[in-house]
């Protein structure tokens, strides 16, 4: 025989061991070699342990995220490290964390065990996802030996619990009972949850806030905010922004227009002028005379000035002022030529 094969079974070892091997042919020659036996890997049940026990036992809500782990063992149930073990998406709406930050959610991803021979790595389901089956699988590479575990992702969308607005309510009341408040400004702080959140079109940092200014029309109570983070967890903020409970205080009317002095009398010869001051009402203010006298409408200061033409003595000319108000307000004078 000038060549063969020999098989040779090893014993369980707890480490990585050398072995001698001397092969001795019927002349007496011999030939050595040294291999290393190593411990044959025992590979346990693979666990999926949620972050949050908010949708049940071995689920996971959407936009949570949950440990997997998977420990390899040798003989005496030690654990044997730096054994490489890869991390499978089998199926589901969920990931692998990685800490590649151009790709931080992989569909596979090696990882290599502990010194206790724990291998493990973070899967997160996707936001907003409908509730469904997902398994993951994990693949002692040395052996190929494998264990798949089955989950649930659970939609979930309540953010109640985890989410908060400070302050989550806010009224503003108007100043009567004809209208509600205008350009009044309510700032909203944001926490908790998954930053960055959302409210409407808005995209805010963690810890961020969001600011209501009230516009009528139409006064709103409440308008609802929804504030959603980057889970898909929902909460909501509410503005009130009421119409007053006082009646509106009625304006007060203006004073009674006057002329000063109410009559006058002189010689009417085209070139006497009379001059006379209008006040009160709302300016401003227009003046008519009758006889075809001239007027100089008022002034800044309500002074005007009438100049009756050449009238006999016992003639009168009329003078009547307007104000500018609503309702208007009139009022009149006289010139007595003599």
């Amino acid at each position: 025989m000038t060549n063969g094969t020999i098989v040779l079974l090893p014993a369980n070892v707890l480490a990585d061991t050398a072995v001698l091997i001397t092969a001795q042919d019927s002349a007496g020659t011999k030939a050595t070699a040294t291999v290393t036996v190593r411990p044959a890997p025992i590979f346990n049940s693979l666990t999926v342990t949620p972050a949050s026990a908010a949708c049940g036992a071995n689920s996971i809500c959407s936009g949570g995220t949950a440990t997997a782990k998977v420990t390899v063992t040798g003989v005496g149930g030690v654990g044997i490290p730096n054994r490489q073990v890869r991390f499978d998406v089998v199926s589901g709406a969920f990931a692998i964390q990685s800490n590649d930050p151009a790709h931080p959610f992989v569909s596979t991803l090696t990882v290599v065990s502990d010194q206790f021979g724990v291998a493990q790595v973070i899967i997160q389901a996707i936001a907003g996802v409908p509730t469904q089956p997902a398994l993951l699988r994990a693949t002692e590479l040395t052996t190929g030996n494998q264990q798949t575990a089955q989950f649930t992702i659970v939609q979930t969308i309540n953010g109640s619990a985890v989410l908060s607005v400070v302050p989550s309510d806010v009224t503003f009341i108007g100043a009567d009972t004809t209208q509600c408040t205008n350009n009044f400004r309510a700032d909203n702080y944001i926490f908790g949850g998954t930053p960055p959140y959302q409210v409407h079109a808005t995209t805010l940092v963690a810890g961020g806030f969001f600011t209501a200014i009230t516009n009528p029309p139409p006064c709103v109570d409440p308008e609802v905010f929804s504030i959603v983070d980057a889970a898909g967890l929902q909460t909501t903020a509410t503005l009130h922004n009421l119409v007053g409970t006082t009646p509106p205080t009625p304006p007060t009317p203006p004073t009674a227009l006057v002329i000063a002095p109410a009559a006058q009398s002189g010689i009417c010869n085209g070139t006497n002028p009379f001059m006379f001051a209008v006040t009160g009402g709302t300016p401003s203010y227009n003046v008519a005379a009758s006889l075809g006298a001239i007027v100089t409408q008022p002034n800044s200061s309500g002074i005007f000035t009438v100049q009756p033409p050449s009238l006999t003595a016992g003639s009168s000319v009329s003078i009547v002022a307007v104000d500018s108000g609503s309702p208007q307000q009139s009022t009149s004078a006289l010139i007595n030529c003599t």
